[in-house]
């Protein structure tokens, strides 16, 4: 197992969990734990107030982290996204935390701009990605400008 900022942690054989600090949440894969984030995503405000915010946070943990699997996680994520602004979500959500926030720039952005060459949702969420100035400048010229992307 490995082990994400002690909350998330994906096993050997692909399933997910996450500590809340109160209990411990589980998917049995990338694919469910992708589901269950948008399905919160797609909550009424009202709704997300009363309901577990467990895969958002695990999936932001995963980007903090830069776990290995952040980018086959972003893939989950982009597949499952429904329209383009789903899409965008993604890339100024989840991708933005993993290149800038996480300063795990350097360590993805080859395999970023790899997924991102003939893939529209990559492209998409790369358009939509603002990559702060404490972001290598090696990363924002591989990765940037957004509308390179569009």
């Amino acid at each position: 197992m490995i082990d994400c900022m002690g909350e998330a942690t994906i096993s050997d054989d692909g399933g997910v969990s996450y500590d809340n600090l109160e209990s411990v949440v589980a998917w049995p894969s990338l694919d469910a734990l992708a589901t269950d984030y948008w399905r919160w995503q797609r909550l009424s405000g009202r709704e997300k107030e009363q309901d577990p915010m467990d895969a958002w946070f695990c999936v932001q943990d995963l980007m903090f982290e830069g776990h290995p699997a952040a980018l086959d996680v972003l893939d989950k994520l982009l597949n499952g996204a429904l329209t383009d602004q789903e899409r965008c979500n993604v890339g100024a959500g989840p991708l933005e935390d993993l290149l800038s926030h996480g300063g795990h720039g350097s360590e993805f952005a080859d395999d970023v701009f790899r997924r991102a060459g003939g893939n529209p949702p990559w492209r998409t969420a790369l358009s939509c990605l603002y990559l702060s100035d404490d972001v290598p400048t090696s990363v924002q010229e591989r990765l940037g400008p957004p509308s390179r992307w569009r």
